[in-house]
């Protein structure tokens, strides 16, 4: 079957998707058919009535933030949602809120383009369940999302970020916000010993990694933060020397054990 068969079919299956599934406890949609790409559309009256929906992943569908299987959940994936279905900021932050217990959250692609002229909340959203943050996006689209709520101090943290201007990249303010992003209350007494890895792929690119592990038992990964930054123009010296100089502000060296720095030759 072809790829414009193959997903017309799965188009008919969503559209045959019942009001009612009480058991349904989890839900994927996507389609993994290469170099070929179509939405998928889940009628409005579809799984209306999900009471035991506690995982959701939607690859390339549209979004409604109304949708009643977008509360309770647990894990919420949502990869490239087209941009007539992409929700505002306030319409995502609704559905983090709709979702206390979340534990994981993967989002890329889908990100609201009125991120910068929504207001932030003078207390960010505390997602106490939370233990592992997957984003992917522009630097205008990530860092008003971070702004508006924490995560624990021990969660799991990935963020690829690119900057598309063209006026060259000032990764600061979200540096700011991925460093404030751990619950200031949420940390404990524990004996941390800290690893750092910075890397610098190309002369446009700088990657930090950092992993937290329980010092009196090094085979247990406490936390890790993983950060990938992008930027478009070209590759000066003095672009590469402030972003790093950003990045660093992740993670200070005050309390760092081992430090690694690598750039691949070229």
């Amino acid at each position: 079957m072809n790829s414009p068969e193959a997903e017309g079919t799965l188009q008919n299956i969503l559209s045959t998707l019942p009001r009612a599934a009480a058991q349904l406890e989890v839900l994927r949609i996507s389609t993994r058919v290469r170099y070929y790409s179509s939405i998928f559309y889940i009628p409005g009256d579809a799984l209306c009535e999900t009471p035991s929906l506690r995982q959701l992943e939607l690859y390339s569908c549209d979004f409604r933030s109304d949708s009643q299987f977008l509360s309770g959940l647990t894990h919420l994936t949502l990869h490239s949602v087209p941009s007539n279905a992409q929700p505002t900021l306030t319409q995502l932050l609704e559905v983090l809120r709709s979702s206390p217990g979340l534990q994981l959250l993967d989002l890329k692609n889908c990100f609201p383009a009125d991120g910068l002229s929504s207001p932030r909340a003078q207390t960010p959203m505390y997602l106490q369940h939370l233990r592992s943050l997957a984003l992917d996006g522009t630097l205008t689209e990530l860092e008003p999302l971070l702004m508006n709520f924490s995560i624990q101090a021990t969660s799991k943290i990935q963020i690829s970020c690119i900057d598309t201007s063209d006026v060259g990249a000032d990764f600061f303010p979200l540096v700011s916000a991925v460093r404030s992003l751990r619950h200031e209350n949420s940390s404990n007494s524990l004996p941390f010993t800290h690893y750092v890895d910075l890397t610098i792929p190309a002369s446009n690119s700088v990657r930090l990694a950092s992993s937290s592990y329980d010092a009196l038992e090094l085979a247990f990964r406490l936390y890790h933060t993983s950060i990938d930054f992008t930027w478009r123009a070209d590759g000066t010296a003095s672009n590469l020397d402030a972003n790093l100089r950003h990045i660093c502000y992740v993670h200070p060296l005050d309390d760092v054990a081992v430090l690694s720095c690598y750039t691949p030759c070229v």
